[in-house]
């Protein structure tokens, strides 16, 4: 038999259940003992060993050494779900309870860097309501942005939606929020972003295996969410079945609106609407980086295009889109992922307290996604060419 662990067995009870509908039944099976044993061990009349306490960490997705907490972390700071599940459902994603410390753990750490280093950005100053008009909400949030950085601008560049995600994750970077991409393999139509409104380091959670596009239109309907001051747990899909949230609703407009503004819908690009909204959705698309579906839901928003033309259209872009699929092989380097997980605007304060030798390196590969030591001149390189707008 192995060694006995010691672990607080209030622990073992709130790990279980916070990793999903797992049953003692379930727990059994997986360790190949007898149910009665795991209920003894979650009522502390016996222990698991070191190695049953090492495959439930895994199983769990917990370091062990939760299990010798005194009691479990609150969940206060859950943000609200907006999902079409229920809340009570999909709370119970252990992949959620993994993703949420690792935010909450760079948004604390970026606050620490940033009093060692006596950095302070200020707060992100846009606020707006659900009773205000969509445009003027989109406004507010542009300016706010306008006052601490360069945005792209709508209609200036034709560009691929990856330069788009990246010029918008820049500008927000620059206010000092944090933007993340999840590590966990996660459907897109389970979960697409989540954000954290604070005063001192909003952030935004995205979910990488969405499209850029797809990424694009969730950040900013994140940010959204962050200027109304109430952080969520989003799906966000721009279409034509509107959100049975009325917050959600409002975020999608409103990132519709930064995104689209109707400035952007020109007399060249209404006219060629008319004669061609396939192309019209392609032009919208390289000048604003959203999507071609979402150009023509906004045409149809904006009473430009008529709802028999626009199934017409989306169904062949729908189909062109599955026809030219990419299939991609290996994957970006792991500097690179790193990264784009854990945020370049908190890269950026990792290697700023690094070179100030407030951290030490050991502690900066920690900081960076377990970075290996040997990557960080490359991963500080990347953070750099982010920034100067080189890189994405």
């Amino acid at each position: 038999m192995g060694t006995m662990a010691m672990v607080n067995p209030a622990m073992l009870t709130w790990a279980r259940k916070q990793s999903g509908d797992i049953t003692v039944d379930d727990v059994a099976r997986k360790l190949k003992v007898p149910a009665e044993r795991v209920a003894d061990w979650e009522n502390g009349v016996s222990c698991p060993s070191w190695s049953q306490l090492s495959s439930l960490a895994q199983w769990y997705r917990l370091p062990t050494v939760f299990f010798y907490m005194d009691s479990p972390p609150s969940d206060s700071h859950l943000p609200p779900d907006f999902r079409s599940l229920s809340g009570a459902e999909q709370n119970r994603r252990p992949w959620l309870a993994v993703e949420l410390r690792r935010l909450y753990n760079v948004r604390d750490l970026a606050v620490e860097l940033r009093e060692s280093l006596r950095r302070n950005p200020g707060p992100f100053v846009a606020r707006i309501s659900l009773e205000m008009d969509v445009e003027k909400a989109a406004t507010l949030v542009v300016d706010a942005l306008k006052r601490r950085t360069t945005v792209p601008e709508p209609g200036s560049e034709r560009a691929q939606s990856d330069w788009w995600y990246a010029g918008w994750r820049r500008a927000l970077e620059d206010t000092g929020m944090i933007v993340m991409q999840m590590r966990e393999r996660v459907p897109v139509s389970e979960f697409r972003g989540l954000s954290i409104s604070d005063s001192v380091a909003p952030a935004i959670l995205i979910n990488p295996k969405d499209t850029y596009s797809g990424r694009l239109f969730t950040m900013l309907h994140e940010v959204a969410h962050i200027a109304l001051n109430q952080g969520g747990i989003c799906t966000p899909q721009y279409d034509t079945e509107e959100s049975s949230q009325e917050i959600e609703r409002f975020c999608n407009r409103v990132a519709a609106e930064v995104l689209m503004p109707r400035t952007v819908f020109s007399a060249a690009v209404v006219q060629t609407l008319n004669a061609d909204p396939l192309a019209a959705s392609a032009t919208l698309s390289a000048v604003t980086g959203a999507s071609r579906e979402a150009a023509l839901v906004r045409s149809v928003e904006l009473g430009l295009l008529n709802r028999q033309r626009y199934y017409k259209a989306v169904e062949e872009v729908r189909r062109t889109y599955t026809e030219n699929a990419r299939q991609t092989t290996g994957g970006p380097r792991r500097d690179r992922l790193a990264m784009s997980r854990v945020g370049y605007a908190f890269g950026g304060l990792v290697f700023e307290a690094l070179a100030a030798e407030k951290i030490t390196a050991i502690e900066a590969s920690r900081y960076l996604d377990n970075l290996p030591v040997g990557y960080l001149p490359d991963a500080e390189t990347i953070v750099r060419q982010h920034f100067e707008g080189s890189y994405e």
